[in-house]
């Protein structure tokens, strides 16, 4: 009985303390816009000057160490359909692979390589798989050999107008990003430098041109590149490519659009009665839209 009475009196002793404890704390809370940016992160590298400064910076791919539930999510999916695509997919079978000619060309060559290998070679960097890493090495340098003498890089994807279709492109400019941030490999850095110089130089009218659906709507992902390799090498040209990449991409704020300036083939239907709000986004498709908010987050921080 006495040592029950002893818990229970220090039970109550350490709950007066807390108590005490809790009301000397002083909580200062505050509703703010947006994180404090007045100074510059001096561990992870983050936009330079005319940039405004990063309100949120990504880690590099590699720096933080799954575990638990997250580790056993990753390690599923690099066992299950992402980690064997390979072995069922035709857009991933290497024979005629346009992804792996050293011309450009094949009968497999588009989207579907860099969005598959975006997400597994981030996974077997994060994983640390060596099989993985190897296998994800084999596109990464296929795509990096495939740069040509003006610039350009990947599958010859020219439309009947004959302008070059850059979609494709974008998605595998994130691969090469993490591939950089995994290994330091400054071939990386040398082949977008090029690239975007080719880009550059190309007409505006041949530009990221309606007649390639995609990457029109989409250029906030070329945008998106643009900087990251700007705020590594501070080239002050590539902030002329932001520009004219923000110039010919579909207009996100623009609100009232007509069907035309929409350009979507399929909704322009005879006969069809569009909802007053249909005009207020260039365009409804919902990755689309998601991919649209990368355009304009982009394009702000540059000061005027």
């Amino acid at each position: 009985m006495k040592t029950l009475l002893s818990c229970l009196f220090l039970s109550l002793v350490i709950f007066m303390i807390s108590c005490q404890t809790e009301k000397s704390q002083v909580l200062n809370i505050q509703n703010v816009i947006i994180p404090d940016t007045s100074s510059t992160n001096s561990n992870y590298l983050s936009n330079r000057s005319p940039l405004t400064s990063s309100v949120l910076i990504k880690l590099p791919v590699g720096a933080v160490t799954p575990e638990n539930w997250l580790k056993v999510a990753l390690e599923r999916q690099a066992n299950g359909l992402m980690g064997n695509l390979g072995e069922i997919s035709a857009w991933l079978q290497e024979e005629d692979n346009a992804w792996l000619s050293e011309d450009g060309t094949g009968s497999w060559g588009w989207e579907e390589v860099p969005y598959w290998l975006k997400g597994y070679g981030n996974t077997a960097y994060i994983l640390k798989d060596e099989e993985m890493i190897a296998e994800t090495k084999k596109w990464i340098e296929a795509a990096l050999s495939s740069q040509r003498p003006d610039g350009n890089f990947g599958p010859k994807m020219i439309g009947k107008d004959g302008t070059q279709d850059f979609w494709s492109n974008m998605i595998m400019l994130y691969c090469l990003q993490s591939y950089y941030e995994y290994s330091g490999d400054e071939w990386v850095i040398n082949f977008m430098s090029r690239y975007f110089k080719y880009q550059l130089q190309v007409p505006d009218e041949e530009f990221l041109s309606k007649s390639h659906y995609w990457q029109r709507i989409r250029g906030g992902d070329n945008l998106h590149s643009v900087f990251w390799l700007y705020n590594r090498t501070g080239e002050e040209w590539l902030l002329n490519l932001a520009e004219k990449i923000h110039r010919n991409t579909a207009p996100w704020s623009k609100r009232d659009n007509t069907l035309e300036e929409i350009g979507n083939w399929k909704e322009t239907r005879e006969g069809t009665d569009w909802p007053s709000w249909y005009s207020n986004l260039v365009d409804w498709h919902n990755v689309n839209v998601a991919q649209g908010f990368r355009e304009l987050s982009t394009i702000l921080p540059v000061k005027p």
